[in-house]
């Protein structure tokens, strides 16, 4: 990758009871999964949880809806395709404004999968309480960078579908990277 590392990785979820995507999001700061300048994000999205490297899937620039500003090193939560793809919640510092976690995702000049790299947890209810938790792999375990949230609502997003698929999408733009998962569970 580049020395800056780009962009970041989306896990996403669809509605199961509509078709299937054919085609990703936009590339860049829509980290393959929003939309963006260029067009829209993926179809009968759901929810799309951004583990943010270069911190503009967090942006309302380039055509999405909603969102602080650019946040590196970041989770970053938008919503589903009928709202637009919104900007729904982040990673917040203990005062509640977005922030950067105390670490990176990315390892710029890696050739290798690095060892011990962050292991995520994402956690969705089927009334729409969302969470993500991150174990850096420090000896402290996981912990909340996005504490159980009620989504449903929140810039419009809608209840949680009665069935849905998973996906990842990750991508680049100025800037090039790896982007790696691993051990998916």
């Amino acid at each position: 990758g580049s020395p800056v590392s780009a962009d970041g990785v989306v896990a996403f979820l669809t509605d199961a009871g509509q078709a299937v995507p054919t085609a990703g999001g936009q590339p860049g700061g829509s980290l393959g999964y929003a939309n963006g300048s260029r067009g829209p994000g993926i179809a009968n999205a759901y929810l799309g949880v951004g583990l943010d490297e270069y911190g503009n899937f967090s942006s309302p620039t380039q055509g999405r809806l909603g969102g602080p500003s650019r946040i590196p090193e970041t989770v970053a939560v938008r919503g589903a395709a009928a709202s637009g793809w919104q900007y729904i919640t982040g990673a917040k510092n203990t005062s509640g404004h977005p922030a950067s976690l105390p670490f990176h995702f990315d390892q710029p000049g890696a050739t290798t999968r690095p060892a011990g790299a962050p292991t995520v947890q994402i956690v969705l209810t089927a009334a729409g309480i969302l969470s993500v938790a991150i174990d850096v792999h420090d000896g402290n375990g996981f912990a909340y960078d996005i504490p159980p949230t009620n989504i449903v609502g929140l810039n419009g997003q809608p209840a949680v579908p009665a069935t849905v698929r998973v996906g990842f999408v990750s991508s680049t733009g100025g800037f090039t990277s790896r982007h790696q998962i691993g051990g998916l569970t």
